[in-house]
């Protein structure tokens, strides 16, 4: 399987779209910025970042025939996104029923665009597969560990023996329906977002993650890489936890990676580092 990091946090920007060579599928095409974080708006290098990593999905969605939409946060899809895309793309995403009002608009406008385009679309609402036996969807469960936030759905694809799950916006796994969703599926290569440690205890993952992860390791035994990025590489003392959970996949031979790795870029945490850079361009 040919795939790569596209856009995310150890890229620069709030993402984490994904790309599969095979299928050419491309995974939640957007990237955004926190309009503040500790009191300052995005820093100068973070909006040139952003432009750049933006290119970079444009790219893909014009080679794209099948994109998925995991959710409607602006991080995860744009409205617009339909007026980059081949009359031969197919699009599936999360049914928006249930979801707050605001993001059921932006389905609303992403529906509407498509539409206008005809590019056809599925919208997903319980698990199944689909294309044969090359992806599937796990319907939704909860973004989040009680799902304040609304659902998202996790995305599997099967390219001969390799099986990778995003999972989205799970920042977990926490709740029993992450775990029977990443069970189901049982993939080798697993792209994860942790819990934004950066809102609750700075570099320390809660512990129920690390015993759910534990469990994952020892069922799916063809497990060999773990893609961690998104919500937890926003906390600046995001290298502690990250060496604890290195730890354990060590254990159980399982290759430890953020999306720069996987894309073959340097590492770029912006948005943890803000104020400082600030400082730095204002001494």
């Amino acid at each position: 399987m040919t795939w790569t990091v596209l856009a995310s946090e150890s890229l620069g920007v709030r993402s984490f779209a994904t790309w599969v060579e095979e299928q050419r599928l491309l995974i939640d095409p957007s990237v955004a910025l926190a309009p503040r974080r500790q009191k300052y708006p995005p820093h100068p290098l973070e909006l040139r970042v952003f432009q750049e990593r933006w290119s970079v999905i444009v790219q893909h969605l014009r080679r794209a025939r099948r994109v998925v939409v995991t959710h409607f946060h602006h991080d995860h899809q744009v409205p617009y996104l339909p007026l980059w895309l081949q009359q031969d793309a197919r699009v599936w995403m999360l049914d928006p029923r249930g979801l707050n009002a605001r993001q059921q608009r932006r389905a609303h406008w992403l529906q509407s665009t498509l539409t206008e385009r005809n590019i056809p679309y599925e919208v997903v609402d319980s698990p199944c597969w689909v294309v044969s036996r090359e992806l599937w969807f796990s319907g939704p469960v909860p973004h989040g560990r009680d799902g304040a936030q609304g659902q998202v759905m996790m995305v599997g694809v099967q390219v001969g023996e390799e099986r990778l799950l995003y999972t989205s916006d799970i920042q977990g796994p926490s709740h029993p329906r992450h775990m029977d969703a990443i069970l189901s599926f049982c993939p080798t290569i697993l792209l994860l977002d942790l819990p934004p440690t950066y809102l609750r205890i700075p570099g320390h993952l809660p512990g129920e993650v690390l015993v759910n992860l534990e469990h994952l390791f020892q069922a799916c035994t063809g497990l060999h890489t773990l893609v961690v990025d998104h919500h937890a590489l926003r906390d600046p003392a995001w290298q502690q936890w990250w060496s604890a959970l290195e730890t354990r996949t060590r254990q159980y031979d399982v290759r430890l990676l953020h999306g720069a790795a996987v894309a073959g870029k340097p590492l770029r945490i912006l948005e943890a580092k803000r104020p400082q850079l600030f400082r730095e361009q204002n001494p």
